[in-house]
C-alpha cells in the first residue's frame, strides 16, 4: 500500500524592499537623492549626488528612508508656497 499523495510546499513570496534611492526635486536628476538612517544617533539624512542638496531630520524606529524623503519634499513645497503667498 501506497502512502498519501503530499502537496508541494507553497512558494515564498519576495519580500518588498523600501526604495532608497530617489528623484531631486532641485536639480530634476533621476535616482540622484540617496537617504541613509543612522539610528544610532537617531538622525534621518537625505543627499544629492548631483547639486548637493540636503536634509536631517530627527527619526525613530519605525522611520523608513522614503519617510525621511517626503518629509523633505513636503518642506520644499511649504517653503515655496510661503514665499508665494
Amino acid at each position: 500500500m501506497g502512502g498519501r499523495k503530499s502537496r508541494k510546499a507553497a512558494p515564498k513570496k519576495a519580500a518588498q524592499t523600501v526604495p532608497t534611492i530617489f528623484d531631486c526635486p532641485f536639480c530634476n536628476n533621476e535616482k540622484a537623492v540617496e537617504a541613509k538612517l543612522d539610528k544610532g544617533r537617531n538622525i534621518g539624512t537625505v543627499r544629492c549626488s548631483v547639486c548637493d542638496s540636503n536634509f536631517q531630520m530627527l527619526i525613530h524606529d519605525l522611520h523608513d528612508p522614503i519617510d525621511i524623503y517626503s518629509e523633505w519634499v513636503d518642506r520644499c513645497h511649504e517653503e515655496n508656497s510661503n514665499r508665494r503667498g
